[in-house]
């Protein structure tokens, strides 16, 4: 049993530890998800837009129009990556 505070030889310290990043340089894209957030407000707002112009649509219908909306976004721009480790068992360390 360690004492509080140390280390095992095979850990190092999280200040030292290198970012993980992926092959493209990291997955995260601040404009697409400032983007993806627009586009759902814009939606969300579609439908006191149509109160305001007097068009009767159901407001569970002008409810649901955010997420289809994201739904098809994501169905044709939407990427997807099978991880590396596909296909190989996984083995604990000890």
């Amino acid at each position: 049993m360690l004492p509080p505070g140390t280390l095992k030889q095979s850990e190092t310290p999280t200040s030292e530890r290198k970012p993980r990043r992926s092959r493209r340089g990291g997955c995260h894209n601040p404009i697409g998800a400032a983007l993806a957030a627009v586009l759902f407000g814009g939606l969300d707002m579609l439908q006191v837009q149509f109160q305001t112009a007097g068009i009767a649509v159901s407001g569970r219908i002008m409810g649901l129009a955010p997420y289809v909306g994201v739904i098809v976004v994501l169905a044709v721009w939407g990427k997807t990556r099978m991880p590396a480790a596909v296909g190989e068992p996984y083995e604990t360390e000890e």
